[in-house]
């Protein structure tokens, strides 16, 4: 396994440097071979890393760039016109700027391929970035308890808005989301939003955001096994299974038998349900959430609960032997777009139909203060013992700044790539309250028409940490949110990225904790 570019980084930065002092010497000649061989082996190491061109370039200039700005310091220092000691100085800050800190886009665009908080490298990736609010609902306001839905009505037509009944849900006793409703307004903007949070009728206002998912093909990479950990004829392009130990889970997995057949559902375009590799663990809702034009529902179905040792496709945590089924929940068009308000709303609508675990592999850029509609979702899940796992992002931010990833009481997922440190496009979710990260790039998984493709992005890790929880609640149904998520905490693998990336998910330590 190579190193990770950083330490060809600094390994190529010394050897420049010692050529520079040591040009006259014998060993001169050492020192430019180091140097060579450290700019090769960054090279190599970008080149074998699971992402796309377009991703791997502006990092190897970064690099580059960086060694090059060393290497000229460095000359100044030996031509005598500054310091050694300063030299070092601004290579370290240099470094400390271009690896330490975080780097941050800024908003640009609302669409998903110029994704408005998307670093260059991470766009069209699979999660979208909540930009604008729906044109045909600007708003989700909670009326005040005292106000009743005519006297809001009359408001809202005297001020020339439209509103209609935000959520439905079976419990109203147990959220507040059935005080929300949608506001449509002429002009949305910070005038319009200032005079509605003024409004006695009104106790609080957010943004219907919008989001838009893309699909992010990589190519899948081959991985040699040792015995076959199952026999489905495309797990040798699931990487993560060797990085995951996923062979000693699978002998645990094949021992056990459910206390209770677990319930997932994929919030997302929908699922292909006559797929060759889920159709055996799949259940349907409603037939309109059967199928799946964009397709970035049926992969992530696939990682969750693809049928596994069948003898065909892929394989997931959710095995073979009963413990898991799964169903679609459709909250996004065709297109790969949808709301805030479409996306509680089916938040709810799994709760209901009963669920128990809810994987929602979506979500962009929003205002964290202004996230009440969120949080009373992922309450509503929590109240009936639904666990809500949602991915963490793909714009290299902090993911408390992208929501459902930052819904207090959700599970949130980084992504890792196969040398197990953060992906390039992974948000960082150091700040978020229970994170924990698992593979994200060249996934290979299931897709429309019995095909088979591999993706990149946040979505792709969060269904096999949502797989993974079904199989553990499959053997202990009672447990929490919080206690599966502490089961996952305390076996899950320290790195030196834990800050940025949280603990890395061990499958088979987690189920071993659940069945001892």
């Amino acid at each position: 396994m190579l190193f990770p570019p950083f330490i060809f980084v600094i390994f190529t930065i010394v050897a420049l440097s010692l050529w520079f002092y040591r040009s006259s010497k014998a060993d001169a000649s050492l020192w430019m071979y180091a140097t060579y061989a450290g700019a090769f082996g960054l090279v190599i190491t970008h080149y074998a890393s699971f992402t796309s061109f377009d991703e791997k370039l502006p990092l190897v200039i970064r690099d580059f760039l960086l060694i090059g700005v060393a290497g000229f310091l460095q000359s100044l220092a030996v031509a005598k016109r500054i310091k050694i000691w300063h030299a070092m100085a601004g290579i370290a800050l240099v470094y400390g700027l271009v690896y330490l800190l975080p780097f941050e886009a800024e908003p640009t665009s609302a669409d998903d391929s110029a994704d408005p908080a998307t670093l260059k490298s991470a766009q069209n990736t699979p999660i979208g970035t909540f930009s604008k609010p729906d044109p045909e609902g600007e708003y989700l306001i909670e009326k005040r308890e005292n106000v009743t839905e005519a006297e809001l009505q009359a408001w809202a037509e005297d001020n020339g808005y439209q509103s209609s009944k935000a959520f439905m849900m079976h419990d109203e006793n147990a959220t507040e989301l059935d005080d929300f409703y949608v506001l449509n307004v002429p002009e949305a903007g910070a005038p319009t939003l200032a005079l509605i949070e003024k409004s006695q009728m009104v106790d609080w206002v957010e943004d219907n955001e919008t989001v838009a998912v893309d699909l992010n093909f990589a190519n899948a990479k081959t991985t040699a096994v040792e015995r076959p950990l199952t026999n489905d004829p495309e797990v040798d392009k699931q990487w993560a299974m060797n990085a995951l130990e996923m062979q000693e889970y699978y002998d645990l997995l094949r021992q056990l038998k459910p206390a209770k057949k677990i319930k997932i559902a994929i919030l997302d375009t929908g699922i292909d349900a006559g797929h060759e590799d889920i159709e055996d663990n799949y259940f349907s809702t409603q037939t309109k959430y059967d199928n799946d034009p964009r397709g970035h529902g049926t992969h992530c179905a696939g990682i969750a609960a693809g049928v596994t040792d069948n003898g065909v496709g892929i394989a997931s945590p959710a095995g073979n032997n009963g413990l898991v089924e799964i169903t679609s929940i459709k909250v996004l068009s065709a297109g790969g777009a949808g709301t805030q308000k479409t996306i509680i709303q089916g938040m709810l609508e799994a709760v209901d139909s009963g669920v128990d675990v809810i994987s929602m592999s979506l979500g962009g850029y929003s205002n964290s203060s202004r996230q009440r509609a969120y949080n009373q979702a992922v309450s509503y899940a929590r109240r009936n013992n639904v666990i809500v796992v949602a991915a963490a992002g793909n714009s290299n931010r902090e993911a408390t700044g992208f929501s459902p990833a930052n819904a207090a009481g959700a599970i949130c997922v980084s992504a890792i790539d196969e040398l197990s440190l953060r992906a390039p496009f992974s948000n960082r979710v150091g700040k978020i309250k229970m994170a924990i990260a698992a593979p994200g790039v060249a996934i290979h998984s299931t897709f429309p028409n019995n095909r088979y493709k591999s993706q990149s992005g946040t979505s792709m890790a969060c269904p096999f940490v949502a797989g993974l929880i079904a199989v553990l609640k499959s053997q202990q149904p009672e447990l929490t949110t919080d206690e599966i998520y502490k089961i996952l905490y305390q076996t899950g693998k320290v790195t030196s990225e834990e800050a940025q990336l949280g603990r890395i998910v061990q499958p088979a330590a987690a189920l071993r904790a659940v069945i001892d």
